[in-house]
Order: C-alpha cells, then structure tokens, then sequence
C-alpha cells in the first residue's frame, strides 16, 4: 500500500469521526443506542476501503451491505420508538460516501462535506425552532422568488423579441432584483421590527416600500397622536431609503449613470434626514405596541403587474423620445413616479447604455424620484388627518423641489 493510499484512508476515517462526533453527542444526551461515533468512523473506513481497491463491483456490494444494516436498525429502532426519524440513517450512508470520495481522489471535498453534514446534523433545534416561526404566507413567498430565479428566469429568451428592445430575460432579471430587495427587507422586519421599535421599522420597511411605511405610520399617527412625533421620523427614514435603494438598482446596472444621479439623490436623503435627526435627539417615544401591516410584496400578482408595467415602459420609451424627444422621456419619469419609482428607474438605467443621453436619464430618474416623494407627502398630509402635514408633507415636498433643481443645474 502506498504512502497516498493511506493518507485517504486516514482522511477518510477523519470524515467519520467528524460527523460521529455529533452523533455520538445526540445518542448520549438522548441515552438511547443508536449508531454512535464508532459505527460512523468504521462506516467511512469502510467506503475509504472499497475506494482504495478500486473496484465498482465491490464498491455496490458494500454499499448494499451497508443500506441492509441500517434498514435493518432502522426498523429494530421503530419498536422501540413511537416515531424514529431516519436522519441518523441517513447521515450513516452519506459517511460511506465521503470515505469513498476521499480515496477517490476527492479529500478536500470530503473533508468540507462531512462538516457541513455535521452542522447540518447539530443545528437540528435551530432549524425546528425557525421553521415553527415561519408563517405560510412567509414560506410561499421563498418558493415564489425561488421559482423566479431558478424556474422562470432560465427559460426567458436572452434576445429582443418581436420589437427593438423587448428582452424578455432582461425584464425577468430586473423582476428578480426588485423582488429579492423587497423579500430581504420583509425579512429583516420579519426579525428585529418589533422588538427594535418604529425607528428600525421604518428603515426596513422602506427597503420594501416606502409608500406603504408612509400610509401606515399616517393612520397609526391620526389613532394614536402621542405616537406622531416618532412615527414622523420614521416616515422620513423610510422616505431615505428610497433614494438609496434606487441607487442601488441604478449601480447594479450602469454604475456610471449613479454618479450623474448623486447629487438629486443626496437632496432627497439630506433635506429630510437632518431635521428628522434633530427631532429623534429629542424625542422619548421610540416603539409601538400594534404591529405594522405591511403586506407580503412577492405575491405573483404584484411581480406579473410590475413586469407588464416595465414590459410596457420598455417598449413605449423608445416611443416616446423618437416622437416627442427628451421631453416625453421626463413626462413618462413624472407619471411613472407617481406609483412606481424602480420600474422607470432600471428602464432609464438600461436604456442609457444604449440610446438616452445619461443626462436625460439621470433628469428623467430624478424626477421620478421626486414625483414619488410628492405622492408620499399627499398621503402623510391626508391619512394623518393634516397632523403631519407641516413636518412631514412640506418637508418631503421641500425635497423634493430641492432634488429637482440641483439635478437640473447639475445637468
């Protein structure tokens, strides 16, 4: 036997004893006499054997051997226990396969599988415990934006269909950015939002919208008055956010383009954000009892409608500035605006990397920006009953103007 051969076979038995470890562990604190460290350190051992011989017929007689033994404990340990799980099983048989692995020419892989299967093995609480905090509508949102990614966006053709600038893979690829930001903002307030109070609830919620942040606080506001100078802080954190998250999208797509967008964007981060500082170093009121209802943005209704919204953006921008010019690209900016502020963002992102000069581009974003910002200022005014209209309304609205005319002189 060479020097190689029992190197393997020594790595092999390390990935039994490193996943036995943990068995060894759960078998003694459970007291029960289920596969232990030795079985999984003699189970590697035994794959890293049959590889070393190099022989598939041997390899499948031992393998079936193995399958016989643990079915066979498997069903002693069911009349012992109401309701045996097969975990342990079923790690005993991936054992045998990493000590095959790590005479096969394959250690290191060996070697980092058998702790991630150990981890995954250990963290059994962890997993039980998150699981039962998730809610259905929680875990239908995963799989919806799993299917996205993995499902729908692979079979969308990567070619302009039908019209000049109609890519439907581009369009899914831009749907799945949109939805992967709003899924990890539902998330982190899923986690730390109400534990964390209105403040943290309103920069997370303003990763998944800033409208909805805004409408919600200017009702809560209007029931609870005593809660309005924290709620109005927190509708202009969650107003910031918009701007930086558009940022974002924008660098994803034509880092260029952010830099001729700064300076609209800092105006409407910075006009807002400093007096909304001054007033949260003043003020006591920092939580809220009532939890927030923000709603679930990856329900398939609300992607298919903002894909048709930007499908139609993309084909009717090319429309619109060869009919009207840069002035239609800046009006379809304002009316987007006022429901959606990404869709014509990554729509003029794209497009200034081939046909929109990046100045109208960065013109046209930041007036959808601000248009979104005047909406919100008209909801915080009216849901509020007027209550936040001069601090939180006028203040938005300030930015709003600000940002405008600082691109347009930077232009």
């Amino acid at each position: 036997m060479e020097t190689a051969d029992v190197t393997a076979l020594a790595i092999a038995l390390a990935t039994g004893v490193i996943v036995g470890l943990e068995r060894g562990w759960e078998r003694v604190s459970r007291e029960d006499s289920g596969p232990g460290l030795r079985t999984f350190a003699l189970a590697a051992f035994a794959g890293g054997l049959t590889g070393v011989f190099d022989s598939e017929p041997l390899a499948l007689l031992v393998f079936a051997l193995l399958g016989i033994i643990t079915v066979a404990g498997y069903v002693m340990s069911g009349r012992t226990v109401s309701a045996p799980g097969y975990t342990t099983e079923f790690a005993l048989v991936i054992t045998f396969v990493l000590g095959l692995l790590a005479t096969r020419g394959f250690p290191q892989l060996a070697i980092a599988a058998a702790v991630v299967t150990a981890l995954v093995l250990g963290l059994k609480p962890e997993i039980h415990g998150a699981l039962r905090q998730i809610q259905r509508l929680e875990l239908l949102s995963t799989l919806q934006l799993l299917v996205v990614a993995a499902v729908v966006l692979p079979l969308l053709p990567d070619r302009d269909i039908w019209i000049e600038g109609l890519n439907l893979h581009l369009i899914g690829w831009f749907v799945l950015l949109i939805l992967g930001l709003s899924w990890l903002g539902y998330v982190s307030l899923r986690l730390f939002g109400q534990r964390l109070g209105i403040l943290l609830t309103a920069v997370l919620g303003g990763m998944t919208s800033s409208t909805a942040v805004t409408a919600t606080f200017s009702r809560r506001a209007q029931a609870e008055p005593r809660l309005a100078p924290a709620l109005r802080t927190g509708i202009i954190l969650a107003c910031t956010i918009m701007p930086i998250r558009v940022g974002v999208l924008v660098y994803v797509i034509n880092p260029a383009l952010l830099h001729e967008i700064l300076p609209g964007l800092l105006a409407l981060v910075l006009v807002p954000l400093l007096p909304a500082l001054r007033s949260l170093l003043t003020q006591h009121a920092t939580g809220t009892e009532k939890p927030l209802e923000l709603g679930n943005p990856l329900d398939l209704k609300s992607a298919a409608l903002f894909a048709a919204f930007l499908t139609s953006l993309f084909v009717v921008m090319p429309w619109l500035q060869s009919t009207f010019g840069v002035a239609g690209i800046y009006a379809a900016s304002a009316i987007s605006g006022l429901t959606d502020v990404d869709a014509i963002s990554l729509t003029l992102a794209r497009k200034s990397l081939d046909g929109v000069a990046m100045e109208t581009a960065a013109l046209g974003i930041i007036i959808a920006t601000a248009s979104n910002t005047i909406v919100k200022a008209i909801i915080a005014a009216t849901f509020s009953a007027r209550l936040l209209l001069k601090n939180t309304g006028m203040l938005l609205v300030a930015a709003a103007i600000v940002a405008g005319s600082v691109q347009f002189l930077s232009s």
